[in-house]
């Protein structure tokens, strides 16, 4: 599935959520997308992985219980349907967050709530909030469909760090989930290549999306490095095909894409902008770029242009050491594919021999 992002214009069913989440999308403020692919910010490339709690037989683990035993004695909690923005307590919290972790957290909090399009709120989305007597130290936004629930943001004072309250909202809402009857608890993806996120993988045995096929199947020990890294795999068959290149007597550039994440500027169809974290520039021949599509297994040379945007955010490496093209590339066509590195170059030195070329 591309990459791509949905701003609904009006309430999303709870069924039509949870069909989405089922499909791989997540959501991101009212808005709900699709990627395979993660540009943290330290403005890597990383595959990740969609993962998520079945509740049918779910325990919370010892500590877990502890935890939730320990701090409801201590704090006070509220959970309920978002129905007002943001109010000066949430942003005074959150501004103290932000100054501990500015990566972690927006200064916007309304956009958790609003609609980025119209202003209008499309997805159920509930708050928690942890009190301390009457002052609020921490609150997290989850959004709910008909049998699923997804976990979007947490924050916290840095006062009470050592309350582990990030960690404790995220019980609350699964405790919230299992009490309502739910099915799945969403606590988003992981990136086996970039730990930040492994934490999502010590709730309880987990299901996980496979990029591949689009099924959901138990995610064996919750091991972070299961399954294959699609980032991982579309750079291995873009090497393999480069070393071909080389006894076929074509040279080429490998090169990182940050820019895929262009697309999310352009709801549907991502305004003709390339969907690649990776991608093969040729030193001669043809202008365009080869790629590798991980659904379809199959290598594709696009014909390509400047799109006149500029991604700000680029840096000219990525953190692994390989370069990068820097600026968003606008798709005009497709001019050969090839399931097979031999495929693919049979077809490339066909192509090359037209007089036009």
């Amino acid at each position: 599935m591309p990459t791509l992002i949905i701003h609904p214009t009006q309430l999303l069913s709870m069924e039509a959520f949870d069909a989405y989440l089922t499909a791989g999308f997540r959501p991101a403020g009212q808005s709900v997308y699709f990627a395979d692919y993660l540009r943290p910010a330290n403005d890597g490339i990383y595959g990740c992985i969609q993962i998520r709690l079945p509740l049918e037989k779910f325990a919370f683990k010892p500590k877990h219980r502890r935890m939730l035993r320990q701090h409801g004695a201590r704090f006070r909690t509220e959970i309920s349907l978002a129905t007002r923005l943001p109010d000066a307590e949430m942003y005074a919290v959150n501004a103290r967050y932000a100054a501990v972790y500015p990566e972690k957290t927006r200064l916007d909090l309304e956009f958790h709530l609003c609609n980025e399009a119209n202003g209008q709120r499309t997805l159920h989305t509930h708050c928690a909030k942890v009190y301390d007597g009457e002052q609020l130290i921490a609150f997290s936004f989850f959004d709910v469909g008909q049998k699923v629930v997804y976990t979007k943001a947490g924050i916290y004072d840095p006062a009470y760090a050592d309350y582990s309250l990030g960690t404790y909202t995220i019980l609350l809402e699964i405790d919230w989930a299992l009490s309502n009857g739910f099915h799945f608890y969403h606590p988003g993806y992981y990136a086996p290549a970039y730990p930040v996120f492994h934490y999502k993988l010590r709730f309880g045995p987990a299901d996980y999306r496979d990029w591949k096929t689009g099924q959901w199947h138990p995610l064996p020990n919750n091991d972070p490095d299961f399954p294959p890294d699609p980032y991982a795999h579309n750079l291995a068959a873009l090497e393999i095909l480069q070393q071909e290149m080389e006894r076929w007597g074509f040279s080429a550039t490998l090169l990182e894409y940050p820019s895929y994440t262009a697309r999310f500027h352009y709801p549907g169809t991502g305004g003709g902008l390339l969907d690649a974290p990776l991608l093969l520039k040729l030193r001669q021949g043809p202008e365009g770029v080869i790629v590798y599509d991980n659904q379809r297994q199959c290598y594709t040379f696009l014909l390509t242009a400047s799109s006149g945007l500029r991604d700000v955010k680029v840096r000219i490496q990525g953190p692994g050491g390989l370069p990068r093209s820097l600026f968003p590339l606008r798709v005009l066509g497709v001019l050969l594919e090839g399931e097979t590195p031999q495929e693919f170059l049979t077809n490339l030195q066909g192509e090359m021999r037209t007089p036009d070329v």
